[in-house]
């Protein structure tokens, strides 16, 4: 049985990674946007996907490197749900379906 305890950091740890995700990826796609020229936006949107994932891989290794393979997992897929989420919020935003 799975304590409580590592289900309740999971969820958290998740929800601050992917706020601190979500936040990153605004900066870099309002950086990109702002420069203009192509080849500098794409840049830097692919400097914002490495970082990121780095930054997701990172806390990822470290969970499973202090034994708590649960607790990367749990945070893994609270990413994953907030992923969904959020495209699925920004899809019925641009159809112009939503509230």
């Amino acid at each position: 049985m799975i304590p409580y305890y590592k289900i309740l950091a999971g969820l958290l740890i998740g929800l601050a990674v992917g706020a601190l995700n979500f936040y990153l990826m605004r900066t870099f796609v309002r950086l990109s946007l702002k420069n203009k020229g192509r080849a500098l936006g794409a840049f830097i949107i692919m400097l914002s996907y490495g970082l990121r994932y780095l930054l997701i891989g990172l806390v990822a290794f470290w969970l499973v490197k202090m034994n708590e393979q649960v607790i990367a997992l749990i945070m893994l897929a609270v990413l994953a749900a907030m992923t969904l989420l959020l495209a699925a919020l920004q899809q019925k935003r641009k159809s112009g379906t939503g509230g």
